[in-house]
């Protein structure tokens, strides 16, 4: 198992992943129900991160989003899915799940006072600051990206990794396994998103154009522009593993959806010089057992645990 020098956490994909494994709450004085579950978790979960994946000298740094500015203004529509069900979880103060942005904004005050670094970089999204820096600190020693997005796939290298966790466990994607998934190296990763799209992040790609259709053009033709370009000529065809393809249909949609298809590649770039304000807190540890006692974290407060929160300042 690789240890790493420096662990950068997707902080919102943590808490997201904290929220739906713990349910914690209490009754206050008042009679209301103080949701502790999504903070308890991923502070949980920070630490069995570090401690797995990292060693006594690691820097574990926590990214957020800040916008996506510079996306909206190539396609406004990017993302408008997610934007509005955070505009429906704002509104709705009676929805008995917890409200993600409330959890966030109490985290990350807990997060300084632990002297836990963070970063951000306005009008980007923390996929860009992930990447910015993996690619600052690639040069100085081993990375992990530790986050569920793909889109940092384009990112790894031989000293970038991205960690990938879900139900219980971590995926620790290198070159080669990018490769496997992919079928072409980190570098093209963003392009062939562009091709078949990211319903996640509401990137239109090609209508019909899924990852095995991906893997044929970009293996026949070489690159998006050439695919392009070849669907403007007639039709595409070629071979694949041995058998001979064509496609008709995807021609045509192709030769419909150029300008989208060429959007597209560039809304799944990520940024990897996107201007980063990096926090640098000096741990107060007396606020910080405060806090944790209000919140009633009392696993926090002795032992194992506490030493862990302090060391990883």
């Amino acid at each position: 198992m690789p240890k790493y020098d420096v662990i950068l956490v997707d902080g919102m994909n943590l808490l997201h992943r904290a929220a739906h494994s713990y349910s914690l709450g209490f009754l206050s004085e008042g009679g209301e129900w103080i949701q502790t579950g999504p903070t308890y978790g991923f502070i949980s979960m920070a630490i069995s991160t570090w401690e797995k994946w990292g060693h006594a000298e690691s820097q574990m740094i926590f990214c957020w989003d800040a916008g996506y500015d510079h996306r909206v203004a190539l396609y406004p529509d990017y993302k408008a899915n997610r934007r509005e069900k955070k505009e429906s979880q704002a509104e709705d103060e009676d929805d008995d799940s917890p409200n993600l942005l409330k959890q966030q904004k109490g985290l990350r005050k807990i997060l300084t006072v632990a002297g836990w670094r963070q970063a951000v970089a306005p009008g980007y999204e923390a996929d860009d600051v992930l990447a910015t820096l993996g690619r600052i600190f690639g040069g100085q020693g081993s990375v992990a990206l530790y986050t569920g997005d793909q889109d940092l796939h384009q990112s790894v290298t031989d000293s970038v990794h991205v960690l990938s966790g879900k139900n219980g466990k971590e995926d620790v994607w290198t070159p080669a396994e990018v490769i496997e998934k992919w079928g072409f190296p980190p570098s093209r990763v963003a392009e062939i998103k562009g091709l078949i799209g990211d319903g996640g992040d509401n990137i239109p790609g090609c209508p019909g154009c899924g990852l095995g259709w991906a893997k044929k053009f970009f293996t026949q033709y070489g690159d998006v522009h050439a695919i392009i370009e070849a669907a403007n000529k007639g039709v595409l065809k070629g071979e694949y593993e041995g058998k001979n393809w064509k496609s008709p249909s995807l021609t045509q949609k192709i030769k419909d959806h150029e300008a989208q298809i060429l959007t597209s590649w560039e809304l799944a770039k990520v940024v990897a010089d996107c201007p980063i304000q990096l926090s640098n807190p000096e741990p107060r540890l007396d606020v910080l057992r405060e806090a944790f006692d209000r919140l009633r974290f009392t696993s926090f407060l002795e032992g194992r645990k506490w030493e862990q929160i302090r060391q990883m300042a």
